[in-house]
Order: C-alpha cells, then structure tokens, then sequence
C-alpha cells in the first residue's frame, strides 16, 4: 500500500477534480483502474485517471481495463520516481487518448504536468509555486496547488 501522505494527495485531486467535473463527460477515477497500453502487453494503475465521453474497455464483458484515459495522474513515492517519469511516462505516451500526464511529489510541493500540444510534442510545465494553479485544459479544469497538498505533511522543503 501507499503512503498516507501519497493516499491524501490522491483523495485531494479526486475530491477537487469530481467537483469540477459533475455534469461533464469526464469522469476521475482511482487507483484500481487498470489501464492498457494496446501496442504492449502493458496493464498499469495510475494513481488518478481521468477519462472523457465514452469510456473504452479491453472486454465489453468485463470492463475493467481502461483504454481511452485523457488525464494520468501519478504521485511519485522514492521507490517510483524513476519509472513514473522515464518507463511508465514512456507507455502512457502510446496511448491515442492522454492528452495530459500530471507527476505530482509526495514529499514537498512539486508538480510536473506534461501536455500534448498541437504538433505531437509533450511540453512540461513545472512548478514549486504553492499559489500555484495548475491548468489541466485536457479535462476542463483548474486546480490550485495548495489544494492538491492541503492536509498533507511534507517531509521536505522544495530546492
């Protein structure tokens, strides 16, 4: 299991984003949706996604594995910081749908969201900024920074 910092960080962003999203086509989703990558024989659980209009599913029987997330959240513990940002990022980015991957820190404030612009490129925005606002255009949404860490205990202070 996770962290109860990381579980806070997660329930903050789903709480924030549910809220925004009600009477949308987007719906958050949680840490037990499992996601595939189609090209791999990949299955991954993001900590948040968030998928827009018709959910796809690798068996209409049994839909339990996303195809179609527009927004992956995850939120980096020591253990998985290397692989959320080079090999897990690097599978996400095979997916048609994401059009924006949000890695936020668990251990000071730190967000770094990539967003797929217009020509194919991921383009990073990263901040540090507690009055910070982040701008998930991808799913309609704008969620202060202070918000995602509200109630969370840092262990460290942003270099």
């Amino acid at each position: 299991g996770a962290s109860f910092t990381h579980n806070r960080i997660c329930a903050n962003l789903i709480v924030r984003l549910g809220g925004q999203l009600r009477g949308s086509t987007c719906t958050p989703l949680g840490s037990d949706q499992r996601v595939h990558v189609k090209n791999r024989a990949s299955f991954l659980y993001p900590d948040v996604s968030v998928v827009c209009g018709k959910p796809e599913f690798l068996e209409n029987k049994n839909p339990d594995t996303l195809l179609n997330p527009t927004l992956l959240i995850e939120v980096l513990s020591a253990s998985t910081a290397d692989n959320d940002r080079g090999a897990k990022f690097m599978l996400y980015r095979q997916l048609p749908s994401l059009r924006q991957y949000l890695i936020l820190d668990s251990e000071s404030i730190h967000a770094e969201l990539y967003s797929l612009d217009e020509l194919g490129r991921w383009v990073l925005t990263e901040t540090r900024d507690p009055q910070a606002v982040l701008d998930l255009g991808s799913i309609g949404c704008q969620v202060p920074l202070a918000e995602v860490y509200e109630g969370v205990q840092l262990v460290a202070v942003a270099q």
